[in-house]
């Protein structure tokens, strides 16, 4: 015959064990930073567009005169993603049912690196600016992590 105190001590047990895991991202207090293709790579200016249900975000490494402007990318390597036009937290991944993905651009070799691991964050939406962190990852040669301001374009 079974005990049924030893029954509960297992699904005590069992229950116990199921801890949520931990995240796959944490993001740093610092500007967005990182690598791209190795080489190093810091946030400088950006620009966020509205698509109706989606923002457009673009991190550049240059200063432009007119990030807004159709030709307002700047020269060199830049990140850029397309999330929900909401506050929230996204999460990074890659699946039939619920893709979130960020490309860190490579210049000089015109390289698309897709980051599939880590969050993008977006803290605020004003009327003028968009507020975030990411923690994107895809390999030791490509990750950037840290905090962005944007100008939201008209």
């Amino acid at each position: 015959m079974k005990k049924p105190w030893a029954v509960v001590l297992v699904v005590i047990a069992m229950a116990c064990g199921k801890d949520d895991p931990a995240p796959s991202y944490a993001f740093k207090a610092q500007i967005a930073a990182g690598k791209i293709e190795n080489v190093s790579w810091t946030f400088v200016e950006g620009k966020a567009e509205d698509n109706g249900d989606d923002l457009s975000i673009d991190l550049m490494l240059e200063q432009t005169e007119a990030p807004c402007d159709i030709f307002g990318l700047g020269e060199g390597d830049m990140v850029f993603f397309t999330i929900p036009d909401a506050v929230g937290l996204y999460e990074l991944s890659i699946s039939s049912n619920n893709s979130q993905t960020a490309t860190l651009f490579d210049e000089d070799d015109f390289v698309n690196v897709i980051a599939v691991k880590g969050a993008i964050e977006i803290l605020t939406i004003t009327a003028t600016e968009v507020t975030g962190r990411v923690d994107l990852q895809s390999d030791n040669e490509n990750y950037i992590n840290g905090n962005f301001t944007v100008t939201l374009c008209p």
